[in-house]
């Protein structure tokens, strides 16, 4: 058995016998490389307390010769604001000029699909040419990254997972109910109810368009907000 590969075969970077390796905190410094690129959800300061309200309102008409039929027709709601939402994405290929992703569709159209250049590899501005990388994490790692990533407004927040935890979560829901009942004597009771009703929720975050390693069409047509 080959343990590490064939040539180049791979060398073993630590083993479990090894000391555990100690990592410095960086504490409040910003400049510290390795605090970039990573699949961390940040939180806003300014998280809101969640509010909930529910109501309803009925109007019940009895008939009959000894009002044994009931016929009511009512409303009811519920709102939520404020909710908690997670890992929503800070940024998107919808954050890169239309012009741009034009200029890219075409050239992916031109290429027959063999070449998507927002997946391009481009000099990485924040490592140095040559000599030690820094040590950022994710894609930042490298030399080289996707050119999309260099456009993005917060590229050194940029990977895979990278989102915001927030509190613009929302919930609604509203009915229209109607009921009619009739009392038959020996107590027996006949009742029909319907409801129409819809309701609306915080759309799931799928923003993220393009992946190093699922790259997609970059296309200006097709944003979706």
């Amino acid at each position: 058995m080959i343990p590490y590969g064939t040539v180049p075969s791979g060398v073993p970077a630590t083993t479990f016998s090894d000391p555990a390796p100690i990592v410095l905190a960086t504490g409040s410094n910003a400049s510290a490389s390795q605090i970039y690129g990573g699949s961390n959800a940040f939180f806003t300061n300014h998280l809101k307390n969640g509010i909930s309200k529910q109501g309803n309102v009925f109007l019940e008409k009895a008939f009959g010769s000894h009002g044994q039929w009931l016929a009511a027709l009512g409303y009811s709601f519920s709102y939520s604001d404020n909710l908690a939402n997670r890992n929503w994405p800070l940024q998107s290929m919808q954050n890169i000029p239309s012009a741009t992703l034009s200029s890219w569709l075409g050239q992916y159209v031109a290429s027959n699909g063999a070449t998507n250049p927002a997946n391009l590899q481009v000099q990485n501005p924040w490592q140095p040419a040559a000599g030690p990388l820094l040590p950022f994490t994710g894609t930042l790692t490298g030399r080289t990254i996707p050119q999309f990533v260099t456009l993005y407004p917060y590229p050194l927040l940029y990977s895979s997972g990278a989102g915001v935890d927030e509190s613009n979560g929302f919930a609604g829901y509203n009915s229209l109910n109607a009921r009619l009942s009739h009392s038959f004597a020996a107590g027996l009771h006949l009742e029909f109810n319907y409801t129409w009703s819809g309701n609306s929720t915080t759309p799931a975050p799928r923003l993220r368009m393009a992946r190093v390693s699922t790259p997609a069409v970059p296309s200006a047509a097709h944003r979706r907000i």
